[in-house]
């Protein structure tokens, strides 16, 4: 089934990397609780996620800067276990790729940061925490569609069920849609610091939707942020990477290639 998106379509926000991340000092706000569905709205902020195509493959990306890629380590086609000899093949984020259809045309990535490659078809406990990594693209074309912004998860939110998700499901990348999925509750892991660590959730997710942004609403901005990419899939609980760190590679990636 394909629907438009909820909540309306708010204007971009500017300062889309928080210089200060939050630390508990508001909770986002709660979305209506949905079953995933498919969203063919192009309007902000949902244009923001697209579809990453990679050799062999696709996966989820968001734009969080003016060229600016998030999405999870894995879903690159890394060259070697040094993420600074770049990756195999082009690769091309569609943002509101539905199906063959791309209403903003694509941008082919030029430079890949991450702070550790993950090498799949496992992700071990050590990967899980930090995969996720950022495509620069050719061309700002957030300037056009506009960009989320970036916070840090605390552990305070643990069992809120305030979180949204994006993501590409298909068959094959030429028939891939954007499925969309709120009231989500995160479980960061009670063992591992909130500066990097893996978060449990059971939204309903597939492979295609792996990179795809983990994102809420706060008051009084008119932007959503991501606090997190979709990293695995279990037979009964699914893991998405983010804290501290994640926000920290996004503004030095912002930085070294504004």
């Amino acid at each position: 089934m394909t629907a438009g998106a909820p909540g309306g379509s708010p204007v971009r926000g500017e300062g889309a990397v928080p210089a200060d991340p939050p630390v508990g000092r508001a909770v986002p706000v709660l979305p209506a609780p949905v079953d995933p569905f498919y969203v063919s709205d192009t309007g902000f902020p949902w244009r923001t996620v697209g579809r990453l195509d990679v050799a062999g493959g696709w996966g989820t990306g968001v734009l969080v800067g003016p060229r600016h890629v998030l999405t999870a380590a894995h879903v690159l086609p890394w060259r070697s276990s040094d993420p600074q000899d770049g990756v195999e093949g082009p690769v091309r984020f569609v943002p509101a790729a539905f199906d063959a259809l791309e209403p903003y045309g694509s941008g082919n990535a030029v430079a890949f940061t991450c702070l550790m490659v993950t090498t799949p078809p496992t992700i071990d406990a050590t990967e899980e925490r930090l995969d996720y990594a950022l495509c620069v693209l050719e061309a700002p074309i957030g300037r056009t569609v506009g960009w989320m912004g970036v916070k840090a998860y605390r552990d305070a939110w643990d069992g809120i069920p305030c979180w949204s998700h994006l993501g590409y499901r298909g068959t094959h990348a030429l028939a891939t849609r954007p499925s969309y999925q709120s009231g989500i509750a995160l479980d960061g892991h009670d063992e591992q610091h909130d500066t990097h660590q893996v978060m449990y959730h059971r939204a309903d997710t597939t492979p295609g939707q792996s990179g795809g942004p983990i994102f809420g609403w706060w008051p009084g901005e008119t932007y959503p942020s991501v606090v997190a990419v979709q990293s695995w899939r279990g037979s009964d609980i699914s893991g998405a990477s983010g804290g501290d760190r994640l926000v920290e590679l996004v503004a030095r990636t912002r930085a070294e290639h504004p």
